[in-house]
């Protein structure tokens, strides 16, 4: 059934579902991945990820992407365990709020400080190669990063104003305006 709902199309993400304070809008992931797709002129897709999954499962995603509107660290921190071998396997994962709350933000670091202990997130300067993108990324909007022990490599990030809520909409999404950060 997989194959018949996703076809031959690489899976780019998965967004982490930890519950209700996970889904705060159904459309981001979509609207991202379409986007990308016609940027680089290929077919991608997203899964949506319980986190109860098993590692097999995570290991299946690049990239987790972890939203919510509400503090994460209770129901994320239940899968300590398979983010830190996710991580330590070398994938990477993206934390933004919907709308970009104080307690999703804190919540969040707090997640990341007990899986990462040995990192610590930084703002990362514009001449930092995530600003050079498809879409001009300003600095007000804050990226935030830690870094592998492994050469420097953007292990966990965290995007600190609204990223989710302009590539939220079912009619379509204004990835353009989030993508601008």
């Amino acid at each position: 059934l997989l194959f018949l709902g996703k076809g031959l199309a690489p899976t780019i993400v998965g967004k982490l579902d930890y519950g209700p304070k996970s889904q705060a809008t159904a459309w981001d992931m979509r609207n991202l991945t379409d986007e990308v797709s016609r940027k680089i002129g290929s077919h991608l897709n997203w899964i949506n990820l319980p986190a109860e999954a098993a590692l097999k499962e995570y290991m299946k995603v690049p990239l987790f992407y972890i939203t919510g509107t509400e503090d994460p660290y209770d129901d994320l921190i239940k899968h300590k365990k398979k983010f830190v071998q996710y991580l330590n396997k070398g994938r990477p994962s993206l934390g933004t709020g919907f709308e970009n709350t104080a307690e999703f933000e804190a919540g969040f670091k707090k997640f990341v400080a007990e899986i990462q202990p040995e990192s610590e997130f930084k703002e990362l300067n514009t001449k930092h190669p995530l600003y050079r993108s498809w879409y001009k990324i300003r600095k007000k909007y804050g990226l935030y990063a830690t870094e592998s022990k492994l050469g420097g490599r953007v292990m966990v990030l965290l995007i600190t104003k609204p990223f989710a809520a302009p590539l939220g909409t079912r009619r379509g999404s204004n990835v353009k305006k989030a993508m601008q950060l």
